[in-house]
């Protein structure tokens, strides 16, 4: 059985999107004063930071074995490569 006969033919029509409209202006939360705004994004910066220097653990993670491993030969092979190199010359 040829299934290219059973395809249904594909729509081209266009899209039926809606059109966005940015604001005349931005949004200013008017509960709080200017300080008290400073004060609080200082404590939540203060609090982000703090969280960051505790969640270090990419510097935590160590090298697997295998990578070293293989590095290492890596570097005896090349080492031994250049040292055969050097001395038929």
């Amino acid at each position: 059985m040829n299934g290219v006969s059973n395809r249904v033919p594909i729509n081209y029509t266009a899209a039926n999107v809606g059109v966005l409209t940015p604001p005349d202006k931005l949004y200013r939360y008017s509960g709080l004063s200017d300080s008290e705004m400073e004060k609080s994004f200082r404590e939540m910066d203060g609090d982000i930071n703090r969280r960051q220097k505790r969640i270090t653990f990419e510097s935590r993670k160590k090298t697997p074995i295998l990578v070293k491993l293989i590095v290492g030969i890596a570097g005896i092979v090349a080492l031994w490569k250049g040292g055969k190199y050097v001395l038929k010359k």
